[in-house]
């Protein structure tokens, strides 16, 4: 009886779409510092992003800081990957626990927008050889702490840095993050609101200081010193709520083995800026060394599907995690990911 309440939950959670239904509010294009969405990670992106509830690596940070309660190594983490568009991400994340249940941990987020040719608007063309440089930041710092045996918490703050050519923005964020682990088949539940924080807009720089111009009809009248003010604008703030559970595998209920491990992931986003959404992972594991993934978003614009693979290598006391993932973007491209991890 107990597997079938499990397999059962499991499935039904497997179909949110169906379950929760979908509302079609869409606000794109009205948030600030929509570069916080960007999944970082390869296993997380090979899983459509369905990490919230197994989230155990550096990026961990971004996804759900309480996951870092479980570490216990000093960790190293490294993200790049080419976007489309000639957009370029970096992540870089440290994480060190401490105690018998605490961790902390410190990244970079770094997105390079690359160069634009800059455009006149009064003369409605572009300014030959001129480019408007662009990139945004996000500097982090984590902590975690596993309150129970089955209940984690934890909490970022991020300090957040958008930059166009002369103008830039700045701002503060906050995400909290829990996961709880029943203890029965590998069941894990995850939830985290992140991007918690005020309002953003862009108002540092030359350009927003200038001479309004002399009506032509009283060309007497002298210059005045003004300054544009544009509006403010919320950050991406999200509710994700994530389960996984573990159909083969040496905790599994249904199928228990201790070399073959399958997991199934599922989780649902509610974004202020998008409409409801939800997606749909699994992840193979052989001998706790190498790894299949794939996943699958419903409700996106462009996303299409992913998958990837990982290797993990044993090096004396340490191990070295590589991981792949390719994201079918539909209409914008393909994007290939890699990661790195190195636990000391």
């Amino acid at each position: 009886m107990q597997r079938f309440l499990l397999v059962v939950l499991v499935l039904s959670l497997l179909i949110p779409g169906a379950v929760f239904g979908q509302e079609e509010v869409n606000k794109a294009g009205s948030t600030a510092a929509n570069f916080l969405k960007l999944e970082v990670g390869a296993r997380a992106v090979a899983l459509g992003g369905a990490f919230t509830s197994i989230a155990n690596d550096g990026t961990a940070m971004l996804f759900n800081p309480a996951g870092l309660a479980d570490f216990q190594k000093p960790t190293f983490t490294y993200h790049n990957v080419d976007l489309y568009a000639d957009i370029r991400q970096h992540f870089t994340g440290i994480v060190i626990p401490f105690g018998e249940s605490s961790a902390i941990g410190v990244y970079i987020n770094y997105v390079n927008l690359g160069w634009i040719y800059r455009t006149d608007i009064e003369m409605q063309r572009r300014e030959r050889g001129q480019y408007v440089f662009s990139s945004n930041s996000a500097y982090g710092f984590s902590f975690a702490r596993r309150l129970t045996d089955r209940v984690l918490f934890g909490v970022s703050f991020k300090y957040i840095s958008e930059k166009y050519w002369n103008s830039s923005a700045t701002n503060f964020a906050a995400d909290f993050g829990t996961v709880y682990t029943p203890g029965v088949g590998g069941l894990k539940l995850g939830l985290a609101i992140k991007h918690l924080g005020p309002e953003m807009k862009i108002d540092e720089g030359p350009d927003f200081t200038f001479f309004k111009r002399q009506e032509e009809a009283f060309p007497g009248n002298r210059q005045l010193p003004s300054r544009l003010i544009l509006d403010k604008y919320a950050l991406p703030t999200t509710f994700s709520g994530g389960i996984a559970f573990d159909f083969v595998g040496p905790t599994s209920v249904v199928l228990p083995n201790d070399i073959h491990q399958l997991t199934l992931l599922t989780e649902i986003n509610d974004a202020f800026d998008a409409p409801f959404r939800s997606i749909v992972g699994v992840e193979y594991m052989w001998n706790n060394m190498l790894s299949i993934r794939g996943g699958s978003k419903q409700n996106y614009d462009t996303f299409k599907y992913s998958f990837g693979g990982g290797i993990k290598i044993p090096i004396m006391n340490s191990e070295m995690i590589f991981d792949y993932a390719y994201a079918d973007y539909g209409d914008l491209e393909g994007v290939y990911v890699t990661s790195i991890e190195i636990k000391f």
